[in-house]
């Protein structure tokens, strides 16, 4: 029975259940149990320590506590909360004895409708995900905080088809990762707080920005249903990893693009490949607001006393007298409108050329932040310059504690001699004016985001040393923050120019810090120019130190077409910078030259690759010669993209030897070591049945391909998904040889097969499987018109033309040619037609 005292008020409880069942979980709790009590004296209490296994008394929905200390006479303890950590995950039951408690779990309490609504809250946390997530405070600090998604401040808007989907996703057994994406305030958070509102019986988990990637790891050993919601995805690349190696949750990541961040995912190991095989994307449309402004702005006009200072006002009356507006359909702009028109009712009009709605908010911002600085002395001593560029520091930087603080906020022009007690100052304000979200946090950054990076974009414009000086002492993280910061204010700030040639010359001047974070953040940002014009200023740069050169090299994806140029410009100098410091004829230089030649492949430069790869193929032959055979499987390598290459130029024979001296060490080699070479084994023979079909050997070009067809559906039943790609690549392979020897019904279903695996891997990872997706589909194309299908051809050449005219535009001396190729095919195909065939 559970009894409401009136009246009666008690500190927020977090409540929730174990997510898995790791054995010995530490649990306490306060109580007043007999065996305590002495008569005549005040009530005593006890306070029990010890542990549970969650998985006890499963059936009978109860857990074990094993209490330290032995056994106790717990009469008068029932009722007792519970608590592991901070969450309270029960209540003692009564007629308990010994060294044990038996306790109701919360989630037992929690089906109890009443129960819920009585105590206010909604939903119950997973213990061990508690200590890693993200927090939401109570307290409204500032006047912007309450556009944040969490505040709910208007009527959430529904989107009745995509939450379908993404609760049919959620239905479907088995873990699962979709991807939502779209441009800062289209809603992504919103949408997602929603749907784990809608799941009352799952755990929904947001991870800290802060939370350690290997603790996040206990994910995987959830026994519950649960949703992880991952925001900011592609700037948390090692949490994002920790959680999508082995996946088996929900996972639903928010990002502003599906930019090659995501597109290069599946490439950090066979883990990872396996969980994004199935992966949804998903772009975020802009929402058409159905709430007006007068509804927006009557909403923030009740919101407002919430705000520490911000009573005083009248705000439902200011609201009622402001005029309509009908002209903005961007929600956030909608949001921060309403908003900046209240607070402008309460102030003096604005001296400023910068009239956005991110500016009119920042105003009322900063005078809150000179307000309340006023009351401090160590910072009312501070010119408002200061002041401000201290809060530019902890967005740049993305501080989030006084340890963290102290080095960056040292940096800063003009503070006094003794700078000690006015940073202590500053983090203590920090605190107050943006509450920490995540456990780990004494602070914030400014919120929205949107407000953060027009705060900082501005200042970094009438401040440029800012930058300078903070990358002095800035950490990887906060180096690559500052750059994250800048690059997504280029969307909205006034001074966008400027903020992008600051970027450019800020990473230019710093490559060894700089560098690495920007090429990877350069797959991952809306506006890209500034990194990709800096980047290739530094591997231009004769002075570029090496290190930097191969941390760029070893950061570059394995297949790109964003950084397709940059890559061999960098591996260039990575030759360059190998044959140098080595010997002209070592293992390094040979790898490097097969680097660059496969860069070089994928722009099209097709005779320069070859001579590059024979000459690796030289060195490592020689290597092997000389008795290390290490070096076997680089040289196999070698001959397999030679042949490929070959083939491109005309080079029949000379590539025909290559693959067969390719496939005869492959099978050496995987004789030895099965697992280790079976794929390579099946790409060579992939490869080998290509030119036994151009030298017309029809049944051994036949019997490579099915081979390699069946060694690849091995793997993919031995190892899952990440073989996909090269199932569909032997398939449509093995569609081509039944097309040569008249059995093209029988290849109609291999391209079939292939088409719809590309598509399937295609929606993960556009860039890097478009090419085979038209190719795939080419293929098709040439089956169905042999079968007699023309009109069905004619419908899938027509988007494989369209796929290969997207990528002529990106790369004319690569595809081109497979753009006349589809022309003549359609012409072909229409032609079958017209004649009813």
């Amino acid at each position: 029975m559970l009894v409401a005292v009136a009246g009666m008020t008690a500190p927020a409880v977090t409540w929730g259940r174990f997510a898995t069942d790791r054995v010995a979980q530490e649990c306490e709790s306060w109580g007043a149990p007999d065996g305590v009590q002495r008569p005549g004296r005040p009530l005593e209490v006890r306070q029990a320590s010890g542990l549970v296994n969650p998985g006890d008394r499963h059936v009978d929905n109860r857990y074990t506590v094993l209490v330290r200390g032995g056994p106790q006479a717990w009469g008068g303890m029932s009722g007792a909360g519970v608590f592991s950590g901070d969450v309270l995950i029960g209540v003692v039951a009564a007629h308990t004895s010994g060294d044990q408690l038996v306790v109701v779990p919360a989630y037992v309490l929690w089906a109890d409708p009443g129960f819920r609504a009585l105590v206010g809250a909604d939903r119950l946390v997973g213990v061990e995900f508690d200590p890693l997530a993200m927090t939401s405070p109570d307290r409204v600090a500032t006047p912007s905080a309450l556009v944040l998604a969490r505040h709910e401040i208007v009527p959430w808007q529904p989107r009745p088809e995509l939450m379908a989907a993404l609760h049919a996703w959620l239905s479907r057994p088995g873990p699962g990762v979709w991807l939502l994406h779209g441009p800062g305030g289209q809603g992504k958070t919103r949408l997602a707080l929603q749907l784990g509102r809608e799941l009352a019986d799952w755990l929904v988990f947001w991870p800290a920005p802060e939370a350690d990637p290997d603790a996040l790891r206990v994910v995987a050993d959830s026994r519950r249903p649960t949703l992880v919601v991952l925001d900011y995805a592609e700037t948390r690349p090692k949490q994002l990893h920790a959680l999508v190696r082995g996946n088996k949750v929900k996972l639903l990541l928010l990002a502003r693009t599906d930019g090659e961040w995501w597109d290069s995912l599946p490439e950090i190991d066979d883990r990872v490949a396996d969980s994004l095989a199935g992966a949804t994307t998903h772009r975020l449309a802009p929402l058409t607001t159905t709430a007006g402004y007068r509804q927006v702005v009557t909403a923030y006009a009740n919101a407002l006393p919430r705000v520490d200072g911000f009573t005083t006002h009248p705000w439902p009356d200011i609201a009622a007298a402001l005029p309509d507006r009908d002209d903005i359909d961007h929600a956030l702009t909608l949001h921060l409108t309403a908003l900046a028109d209240l607070l402008d009712a309460t102030a003096p009009p604005q001296r400023t050329t910068d009239h956005t709605a991110e500016a009119r908010v920042l105003f009322h911002e900063r005078r809150y932040w000179n307000k309340t600085a006023e009351r401090i002395p160590a910072l009312a001593a501070l010119d408002r310059t200061t002041l401000h560029n201290a809060v530019t520091l902890l967005i740049l930087a993305g501080l989030a504690t006084p340890a963290e603080a102290d080095p960056v906020l040292r940096t800063l022009p003009g503070l006094p001699t003794d700078p000690a007690p006015t940073i202590h100052a500053l983090t203590r304000w920090f605190s107050t004016l943006y509450p920490p979200t995540a456990p780990d946090r004494a602070f914030d950054t400014p919120q929205p985001d949107r407000l953060a990076e027009h705060h900082a974009a501005h200042q970094v414009h009438t401040n440029p040393d800012l930058t300078t000086r903070l990358l002095t002492v800035a950490t990887p993280a906060q180096a690559a923050t500052l750059l994250v910061v800048l690059t997504r204010a280029l969307s909205h700030t006034l001074h966008r120019e400027s903020t992008a040639a600051h970027l450019t010359s800020l990473i230019t001047a710093h490559p060894d810090i700089l560098a690495q974070p920007a090429l990877v953040l350069a797959l991952a940002v809306e506006s890209p120019t500034p990194f990709l014009a800096a980047l290739r200023a530094i591997v231009l740069d004769p002075d570029t130190s090496t290190m930097t050169l191969f941390a760029l090299g070893d950061a570059l994806p394995e297949s790109t077409q964003r950084l397709a140029h940059l890559a061999v410009d960098l591996c260039q100098r990575i030759v360059d910078e190998c044959r140098v410091e080595s010997n002209d004829n070592s293992p390094k230089v040979a790898m490097a030259l097969s680097n660059l030649s496969t860069r070089l492949r994928w722009v099209g430069q097709w005779e320069q690759a070859l001579t590059l790869i024979s000459e690796a193929i030289g060195l490592f032959r020689n290597w092997v010669e000389r008795g290390q055979v290490a070096h076997l499987g680089n040289l196999a390598s070698c001959l397999n993209n030679f042949s490929a290459w070959a083939g491109e130029s005309n080079m029949v024979e000379e590539g025909f030897r290559a693959i067969q001296e390719a496939v005869a060490i492959r099978r050496a080699l995987s004789d030895v070591d099965r697992d280790g070479h079976l794929s390579l084994l099946a790409y060579n023979l992939n490869n080998f049945s290509n030119y036994l079909a151009m030298l017309d050997y029809k049944k051994e070009a036949l019997a490579a391909a099915e081979e390699a067809v069946g060694l690849f559906r091995e793997l993919v039943d031995r190892e899952g998904d990440a073989h996909l790609r090269g199932l569909g690549v032997v398939l449509t392979t093995l569609s081509n040889r039944f097309g040569e020897v008249g059995r093209s019904s029988d290849g109609v279903s291999l391209a079939l097969e292939a088409v719809t695996i590309y598509r399937e891997l295609a929606e993960n990872n556009i860039d890097a499987l478009l090419p085979d997706l038209a190719k795939g589909l080419h293929n098709l194309g040439i089956r169905l018109g042999e079968s007699g299908f023309p009109a069905e051809g004619l419908a899938v050449v027509s988007e494989s033309s369209a796929i290969f005219r997207e990528l002529a535009d990106m790369h004319p001396q690569v595809y081109a040619l497979e753009v006349e190729v589809s022309k003549e095919l359609f012409d072909w195909l229409r032609e079958l037609g017209d004649r009813g065939i």
